[in-house]
């Protein structure tokens, strides 16, 4: 058996400007048949023995962005495990007035696997749990052979509004042991 670690350890990555994350853990110590193809070069295919986190937290005022702070996907063994479907029809709308992008429920909140107010409803279709034009934080946290991902979303669902929906939003992505 060769090491199955190609891509090494675990490795949190953040791109604090755009608000995006990654989180990448082996899940293996060694190669197995079913995984290895017997490369003693990393492959693409090794990419099966980790469990990768991508995260989203980007400023929903930017150009094809959609109202979903907060998404995430997570892969391991190559399989989508948790997906992202929310993301079709894009918006045109990227103007601080210019609510189109509400219209369809691909392009909020309650199309994405984000958290969604049901209050926030209308329509049955437009969903307004994130507010427009509000910005969360994305930073890496860690503890004691812990890493995290935080996202703090506590404007993006109006902690500083009298109509907000929270006094405080975050959610936590960590890495579970391997």
């Amino acid at each position: 058996d060769r090491d199955f670690r190609p891509f090494g350890p675990t490795k949190v990555s953040l791109y604090p400007d755009m608000g995006y994350a990654m989180i990448r853990a082996p899940l293996l110590e060694n190669c197995s048949d079913w995984i290895c193809d017997g490369s003693a070069l990393p492959r693409l295919t090794d990419a099966k023995g980790y469990s990768m986190m991508a995260i989203q937290g980007r400023p929903n005022e930017l150009p094809h962005s959609e109202v979903d702070f907060a998404t995430f996907k997570w892969t391991a063994f190559g399989v989508q495990m948790i997906s992202e479907h929310g993301y079709g029809t894009i918006s045109t709308g990227v103007g601080e007035w210019d609510f189109r992008r509400f219209t369809e429920i691909d392009n909020n909140a309650a199309g994405h696997n984000t958290l969604v107010i049901n209050e926030a409803f209308v329509d049955d279709k437009i969903n307004f749990s994130q507010l427009h034009y509000r910005k969360g934080t994305t930073e890496v946290v860690t503890g004691v052979d812990l890493h995290c991902v935080k996202l703090d979303g506590s404007d993006v669902y109006g902690s500083g509004r009298d109509n907000g929906w929270f006094d405080s939003m975050q959610r936590y992505f960590c890495e579970v042991a391997t």
